[in-house]
């Protein structure tokens, strides 16, 4: 009886892990070479210089990271997201409405830190 108790409890209490420990947002840090690049997040400029750290929602799509700084080629770079190990708690323990309710806050979804080197402008571009 006890460990029926302990089952429901945890069905109940359990479900969204990934929502509940990782949120909806992430704040990722990004480390440019040379400091002090400008960031654009999806085509929207971010009012801070590397190094810095950026929130941003978790979602499937991903995001577009733009570093322009300079003396140095921009660059872009696609930020994958990749699935949050806490998105097994749900299968095993919340099952499928856990599983939903992490996809549509985004939660299951979390991006590695960026360190990015940029590329010297050739110097017949540089004058």
């Amino acid at each position: 009886m006890r460990s029926l108790l302990l089952t429901i409890t945890s069905a109940l209490l359990l479900p969204s892990c990934a929502t509940m420990v990782n949120g909806s947002k992430q704040f990722v840090g990004v480390t440019t070479y040379p400091a002090g690049a400008s960031l654009f997040v999806d085509g929207k400029p971010v009012p801070f210089k590397t190094p810095a750290s950026v929130e941003l929602s978790r979602s499937k799509r991903g995001h577009i990271l733009r570093m322009e700084s300079p003396g140095y080629q921009p660059a872009e770079l696609f930020l994958q997201p990749r699935e949050s190990d806490w998105t097994w708690c749900n299968i095993i323990l919340g099952g499928l409405p856990g599983l939903i309710i992490d996809l549509s806050t985004g939660g299951i979804w979390y991006y590695d830190h960026i360190n990015f080197n940029l590329a010297p402008l050739p110097e017949k571009l540089k004058k």
